[in-house]
């Protein structure tokens, strides 16, 4: 005969934007995983300081800047049925997760979109100078954008494999999460 584990939990403290979908988002994803909320604290977190003025060292000013974010506890019973398959799964499904973000896809469409080009306008200014002031700049113009279109090209084909990946990993795990069949 099988004893039962006892029942106890296991805790978790997260703090995210103070944005009504991320905060839904967020839930829901730990849901998944049996973690219920355990409470929520909205946090305005306000930082001042004097500084002087630039141009006038006599003059002081109070600069006061506000941060705003949401603290979710959650907790899980720690007697559930396949716990440790389970948080194989969600260490995987987070891992999977942040490198779409990494990526620069929201999650907020559930990685829908491609990642896009990152164009630094720093750089293109600096090469643009340097065509008008040497000549200099369009093949290193071209060479920049070559560049940054191949790393898209790379970053697209990981997006092409991780959200597949992602989707079939809540699939084949559909019989033990907390997710509606």
């Amino acid at each position: 005969m099988a004893t039962a584990r006892p029942m106890g939990f296991e805790n978790k403290h997260l703090e995210v934007p103070q944005t009504p979908a991320i905060v839904d988002m967020v839930t829901n994803q730990y849901g998944m995983f049996f973690w219920e909320v355990a409470g929520t604290q909205t946090i305005v977190a306000k930082e001042s300081h004097l500084e002087r003025g630039e141009y006038n060292s006599d003059n002081l000013y109070s600069v006061t800047t506000t941060e705003r974010f949401v603290a979710i506890d959650f907790r899980r019973r720690t007697d559930i049925p396949n716990l440790s398959k389970i948080k194989q799964v969600e260490q995987e499904y987070f891992r999977t997760r942040a490198a779409l973000s990494n990526l620069g896809c929201s999650p907020l469409d559930n990685y829908a979109n491609p990642p896009g080009m990152e164009i630094s306008w720093k750089a293109v200014g600096l090469l643009s100078l340097l065509i008008f002031a040497y000549g200099l700049g369009i093949p290193l113009l071209v060479w920049y954008f070559w560049s940054k279109n191949k790393k898209q090209k790379q970053d697209v084909a990981l997006w092409q494999s991780l959200k597949p990946q992602l989707e079939s990993l809540l699939r084949d795990n559909r019989s033990i999460l907390n997710v509606a069949l």
